[in-house]
C-alpha cells in the first residue's frame, strides 16, 4: 500500500491469504486427548479493496482477479463494483481444464463501463498475453 500511490497500474492476481490464524504458537500443538482441534482464524486485510477505495488521482488503473466456482459472472460482476477494479478477470474453477493444478484456463473479462469479453480456454500463457494486451488497450484508451 505504501508504494501503490507512485503505480500507474496494478494488477492484482490472487489474494494473499484470506484468514490468518489469531492465535501463533511458539511450540508444536500436541494432540491430547481430544480427537477434534478448533483453530480459530481473522480475516486479513483486503489488499485489492483497499487499493479500490483510493481517491482518484492516487488510485492506478486497477485490475482484479476472480476465482469462482458458482455464479461465476453475477459474483464477479459483484466483486468489479465493490472493489472498484477497472477490471475484473474471472474464471470458473470448476469449468473442465481451467483453474487450478492444469495448464489451460479460460476468462470472463469484465470492465465498469460494461466491458465483457470472453477468452476462451488456451493454454495460460496465451490467455496471459491476451489479457495483457486487453489491459494495455483498455489502460491507453484504446
Amino acid at each position: 500500500m505504501a508504494r501503490v500511490k507512485n503505480c500507474d497500474m496494478a494488477i492484482l492476481c490472487a489474494a494473499v491469504a484470506d484468514f490468518q490464524p489469531i492465535e501463533y504458537a511458539e511450540e508444536k500443538i500436541k494432540k491430547g486427548k481430544s480427537d477434534t482441534f478448533t483453530l480459530k482464524m481473522r480475516k486479513t486485510p483486503d489488499i485489492l479493496a483497499s487499493i479500490g477505495a483510493l481517491p482518484d488521482g492516487e488510485r492506478p488503473f486497477l485490475v482484479g482477479f476472480a476465482a469462482e466456482s458458482t455464479n461465476v459472472e453475477d459474483n464477479a460482476a459483484a466483486k468489479l463494483a465493490a472493489k472498484h477494479c477497472d477490471l475484473l478477470c474471472a474464471n470458473d474453477i470448476t469449468a473442465p481444464g481451467c483453474g487450478f493444478e492444469v495448464n489451460t484456463n479460460a476468462l470472463t473479462i469484465l470492465g465498469q463501463d460494461g466491458y465483457r469479453k470472453v477468452l476462451p480456454k488456451a493454454s495460460k500463457d496465451d490467455i496471459a498475453n491476451a489479457l495483457l494486451d486487453i489491459i494495455a488497450s483498455r489502460f491507453l484508451g484504446g
